[in-house]
């Protein structure tokens, strides 16, 4: 895979990505450590139950999207860097969007994001004690959740297909997530000025 000066090749992008993400799950070791301390010792333990067990398929989450990212960058620098048929080795591995790692990764990332923007919206909620204070929240979460869809369907399955063929989906799962939160919190600060 030729790359301009510009552009920064997917294996050098994979080195990257997975640098970072082990660094910020170091961090979120510590704070989940620190979140299940504090809420076990919450007056009201129903709650206290509740929270933990949502951070804890938070912490299950990221722990899984970080061992598979680190299982993908083996895979693709080490174990297969010799196997791609034009000789282009773990780039041509990074950039293709039909490698069951891709997939695995894409879907524990979608999952953890509808999961947290639903828990924004639920607090969204829980503050206002009105369904209307929602719905435009909600409809943005469901525009989320299509994007996801969409992107699962648009995933390329045969080798070779690159993973820029789900931009426009991915572009859109962004934008649909960042103002999902947006709404969601300036919906919260509304309520809190008050």
């Amino acid at each position: 895979m030729a790359t301009s000066r510009n552009d920064i090749a997917p294996d050098t992008t994979a080195i990257i990505s997975l640098a970072c993400e082990w660094g910020l799950y170091g961090v979120s070791v510590l704070l989940y450590g620190a979140t299940v301390r504090r809420l076990a010792s919450s007056r009201v333990p129903r709650v206290g139950r509740r929270m933990i067990a949502l951070a804890t398929v938070f912490f299950a989450l990221s722990t899984a999207h970080a061992i598979v990212n680190l299982i993908r960058l083996n895979e693709g620098l080490v174990n297969k860097r010799d196997s791609s048929p034009n000789g282009s080795g773990p780039a041509a591995f990074f950039s293709d969007a039909s490698q069951t790692s891709f997939m695995v990764m894409n879907f524990i990332y979608s999952t953890q994001t509808l999961l947290a923007d639903a828990v924004v919206v639920y607090r969204c909620y829980v503050v206002w004690q009105t369904v209307k204070a929602i719905l435009f929240p909600v409809t943005l979460w469901l525009g989320l959740l299509a994007t996801v869809i969409g992107s699962d369907l648009r995933l390329p399955n045969q080798p070779g297909e690159e993973i820029f063929s789900i931009s426009d989906w991915v572009n859109a799962f962004f934008a649909m997530s960042l103002f999902t939160n947006l709404i969601s919190t300036v919906s919260l600060l509304l309520r809190f000025g008050q």
